[in-house]
């Protein structure tokens, strides 16, 4: 079936995962001229998952009076597990622009391995995981990036780092709206505040997790930000116990660098940008 472009997304956030995709989801929401999906991630582009349902499922998405719409999907940055994604967006959506997010590739690492052994889906310890490629391609950047400068012009695409917009918001966002086509100036102070900024992690219980993948959970994990948090904290919170921070020793930081600098190297010559700030 034929599906009018006004009514497909103009952006798509496509990762990567535990770089803050969330939070520029929700700041792009606020802005006047632009229409996310209610539904941060739709997955839509992946085989397995929504791209069955068809482009008229997909579209359902979108507001076609925005003049700005789009969606988040950090799963589009999984190559190896996902691949074809980028390939089947420039089909459905060849003019659309690319948000790739990126962070410090050690600290997404780390940063992923809380989130799913919060979630559960984790019991190996930190340590036991930096040779594995489940988390190792996640910061491979430039893997994950090429599959995109082969599908879209360089200039589709906005290479946006989550430290610079998280220290330099107010100078980021304007240069965010224009790359997707929306109002520059446009403020919200709303945007002094940072979704889901890392705190004390924390870890469900045996009886958390059954709750996590009830109804009951289920229903949680349906409601908008920042509905959902809170209800998250209410219902889990007697039901979970405190992750420790993790921390790397010497070595382990030093191994993984050797094991991620080949691809970064790469990265930071695809994009001509420097990220000095990173520890690789």
């Amino acid at each position: 079936m034929i599906v009018d472009r006004s009514r497909l997304p103009t952006v798509i956030v496509v990762g990567v995962q535990k770089c803050g995709t969330t939070s520029l989801h929700h700041y792009l929401r606020r802005h006047p001229q632009v229409a996310m999906s209610r539904q941060k991630e739709l997955d839509f582009f992946i085989e397995a998952r929504n791209w069955p349902r068809g482009v008229e499922w997909y579209a359902r998405h979108f507001d076609p009076s925005a003049r700005a719409r789009g969606e988040s999907s950090p799963n589009y940055t999984a190559l190896r597990r996902y691949p074809g994604v980028a390939e089947r967006m420039r089909r459905v959506v060849p003019d659309v622009r690319v948000v790739f997010m990126v962070r410090d590739p050690i600290e997404r690492l780390i940063s992923h391995w809380v989130h799913n052994y919060a979630h559960g889906s984790e019991h190996r310890p930190l340590h036991a995981v930096l040779d594995d490629d489940l988390y190792l391609e996640r910061s491979r950047y430039a893997m994950q990036l090429r599959p995109y400068l082969d599908a879209f012009p360089r200039g589709s695409i906005l290479i946006l780092e989550t430290g610079e917009l998280r220290r330099r918001r107010r100078e980021v966002m304007p240069g965010v709206f224009e790359f997707i086509g929306v109002d520059p100036a446009f403020w919200s102070e709303r945007y002094q505040r940072e979704l889901h900024r890392s705190g004390p992690k924390r870890r469900k219980t045996a009886l958390g997790l059954r709750i996590f993948e009830s109804r009951l959970g289920a229903w949680v994990d349906r409601r908008q930000e920042p509905w959902r948090a809170i209800a998250g904290r209410l219902l889990y919170l007697p039901f979970s116990r405190r992750i420790p921070r993790p921390r790397l020793g010497d070595d382990e930081r030093r191994q993984l660098a050797d094991r991620l600098r080949p691809d970064i190297d790469e990265f930071r010559t695809l994009t001509q940008l420097a990220f000095d700030r990173w520890s690789v």
